[in-house]
């Protein structure tokens, strides 16, 4: 990858150079690992992609993350049930291409080197039903326990009700390398579909600590510029998507989503409310171009002054190709 002559580098596309405007060529390593399958389970050790709610892959830039470590997955034994296992000792981010214990990730204190213990269930009881419980224990920093369940319901032939809920707890432990983080995050979504059309509202709240999330997430609205993540934050959003199949045009969909934040005007945690509008169009090819899409996403972000917000526009055009 090119060095960016201009220095206005987009943070996590490129590697950092000198500072955070100075964008340098990277390589990586994606996954070297050995694999075992018995017993109706996969086991894993080596480096190689994880995907779990709160450590995964999160592959939004030009590679995901990657882990070090040991995994076992168990799909088929038990009707309907998942089993999941790790044990992880380092990570490599987007653009690094040096391997880190589990602990920097969090911490950012390179002499840290802990790691992390993993264990997930994932229960189908009848139906649409899912219910998926966690829990991540980053050994002398902290503790994540997550619920996380979702529901379809057909109200009618056309017309369909969809539940989504989470919850996070989240505690230090042990020699707490990153300080007292106790904190939580709550809410979910619920959306009805019918016609081609989608209406989804959302509702969410934070507990007295920032959400830390160096590993990917799952959290509750998460627009093209904000994230329900700031410490005592509450918010609401509705979402309209339409694909447009039912008027005859085959592959294009297109949505509204509005989202309003708000947080604390005194006190320690005191940031500017927020209001983010998020307007989307895509369109995916078909015939000889079927693996082909486009896609142009605009955001305008308004937030309060008196406790210096700021307010942007954000626009993206993305043209991609699957094969």
């Amino acid at each position: 990858m090119a060095e960016n002559d201009n220095k206005d580098v987009y943070r996590g596309l490129l590697a950092l150079g000198d500072s955070v405007k100075d964008g340098k060529g990277y390589s990586a390593l994606d996954e070297y690992y050995i694999r075992y399958n018995r017993w109706e389970t996969s086991f894993t050790l080596g480096a190689h992609q994880v995907v779990t709610p709160w450590l995964r892959n999160h592959d939004i830039r030009l590679t995901p993350k990657k882990y070090k470590g040991f995994s076992l997955i168990n799909k088929k034994s038990i009707e309907m049930l998942e089993l999941y296992g790790y044990y992880l000792t380092e990570w490599l981010d987007w653009t690094s291409d040096t391997w880190e214990s589990i602990a920097i990730g969090i911490t950012d204190n390179p002499s840290d080197n802990e790691d992390a213990l993993i264990g997930g269930l994932i229960w189908r009881p009848r139906g649409s039903l899912k219910i998926q419980f966690w829990d991540y224990y980053f050994q002398e920093v902290m503790n994540d326990f997550y619920v996380h369940a979702n529901y379809n319901i057909e109200l009618h032939k056309d017309v369909l009700l969809s539940v989504d809920l989470k919850y996070l707890n989240r505690n230090d432990v042990g020699d707490k390398l990153k300080g007292e983080i106790a904190t939580y995050m709550v809410g979910g979504n619920m959306g009805i579909s019918a016609y081609g059309a989608t209406l989804t509202v959302y509702y969410g709240s934070i507990g007295n600590v920032k959400l830390l999330t160096p590993f990917g997430n799952v959290t509750i609205i998460r627009m093209q510029s904000s994230t329900l993540s700031r410490a005592l934050e509450n918010a609401w959003a509705i979402k309209l998507k339409y694909k447009f199949n039912q008027v005859g045009i085959k592959g294009l969909s297109a949505y509204i989503f509005y989202a309003n934040y708000s947080t604390p005007n005194y006190g320690e945690n005191v940031s500017p409310d927020k209001v983010e509008v998020d307007f989307n169009i895509q369109y995916k090819f078909s015939g000889c171009l079927k693996n082909c899409s486009i896609r142009l996403k605009h955001a305008i972000v308004d937030q309060d002054e008196e406790f210096n917000g700021r307010d942007w526009t954000d626009l993206k055009v993305f043209l991609q190709y699957s094969f």
